[in-house]
């Protein structure tokens, strides 16, 4: 081993120099560089056995990190006099601004608001009808497209890709009953062959509805667009399947013609619950499921932004009726189907004040 050049020591009171060690680990040999006291600027490596080094000096080889170079910040300049009132005046200005539009909470004169929709009237005259509740939901789930925009033929063409889908939301909404009366007059509908449940995991209540002759109309013409003579058979087998059991929403495996058939065609979807199970569907639920859960977000959000989480109704109408993303993204759905989406489903409640309604987040 070469040793490390050294000082030469003249005065015998001056203490020897000690040497600083960094240690590096290796697989088998430590490099050990050396510092003396007296001249920090001359540095000498070796190079050992790592075994023997440890055995004779009883070292533990780990990595160090005390001699890393470290250099100063240099510190920043003084602001000039221009430049800090330049600052000075953006927060004042940024705190005027909040204090200008810091919101007010409220004032409640009711906590149990005289819920009525526009068509109110016309919804008390439909009565226990369900049939006829969907049917009036599904007239004013969009607002009229204007004439001679730039998003009119996208609009209308996107429109068609919906399928004519009924949230149970909805119906609780615009029934303004007991949902236990709901659900029976539904229930009721869906054993008649009026009404056609569809099974669908991240919505309430698990279903969505249908008017069955619609329903049985995508059906008949996916059959009759059907090339192919045993999907096509699959298909009709299918019919008779959901006609026979009107209420079912939910089949095994071997009780389907041909599940793989059916689940491309989009009337069947896997059950990820239960093995060998398959939901009914309909083709293009999704973008159903999308346009009501982005538009129901929407509100969620923006009542969020709020100080209290409550808006007047007419300043969310505003709000919606501003928003650049109405017909392209949301297909200019209607301001009062997303109101009821999110009253039917808890999301939100109404009370009333001395200007008007308005509705807060229920924080479901």
């Amino acid at each position: 081993m070469r040793r490390s050049q050294r000082v030469p020591h003249t005065d015998t009171k001056t203490p020897r120099p000690t040497l600083q060690f960094d240690c590096l680990s290796v697989t088998s040999h430590v490099l050990i560089c050396h510092r003396s006291a007296h001249a920090p600027h001359r540095i000498s490596t070796h190079i050992l056995h790592a075994p023997s080094y440890q055995h004779t000096h009883n070292m533990k080889f780990t990595a160090s990190t005390s001699y890393r170079v470290g250099k100063r910040r240099a510190k920043e300049p003084p602001l000039m006099p221009g430049q800090a009132a330049f600052i000075n005046q953006l927060e004042k200005q940024k705190a005027d601004y909040l204090k200008a539009n810091q919101q007010e909470k409220l004032p409640v004169t009711s906590l149990k608001s005289d819920l009525k929709w526009k068509n109110q009237e016309k919804q008390d005259s439909l009565g226990d009808d369900i049939v006829q509740v969907v049917r009036e939901i599904l007239d004013n789930m969009y607002e009229e497209i204007p004439i001679g925009k730039a998003y009119t033929a996208p609009t209308y063409e996107a429109r068609q890709n919906v399928p004519p889908l009924v949230k149970m939301t909805h119906v609780h909404a615009y029934s303004l009953r007991e949902p236990t009366l709901v659900l029976r007059r539904v229930n009721d509908a869906v054993e008649a062959g009026l009404l056609r449940k569809v099974a669908v995991n991240n919505v309430d209540e698990g279903v969505l509805l249908m008017e069955a002759d619609k329903f049985y109309k995508l059906l008949d013409q996916s059959i009759q667009e059907c090339k192919v003579a045993n999907q096509k058979k699959a298909l009709e087998e299918f019919k008779i399947l959901l006609l026979s059991h009107p209420s079912r929403v939910e089949f095994g495996f071997d009780e389907l013609p041909n599940a793989s058939t059916l689940v491309k065609s989009g009337f069947l979807t896997m059950n990820p619950q239960e093995a060998q199970m398959y939901n009914v569907c309909v083709p293009n639920v999704g973008v159903f499921l999308k346009l009501g859960a982005s538009a129901r977000t929407w509100f969620i959000n923006m009542l969020k932004k709020q100080s209290y989480q409550e808006m007047l109704e007419e300043q969310m109408e505003k709000k919606w009726s501003a928003n650049s993303n109405r017909w392209k993204g949301f297909k200019g759905v209607s301001f009062e189907w997303i109101l009821k989406d999110l009253y039917g489903g808890y999301h939100c409640e109404c009370f009333s004040t001395p200007v008007g309604r308005g509705w807060k987040l229920t924080g479901k």
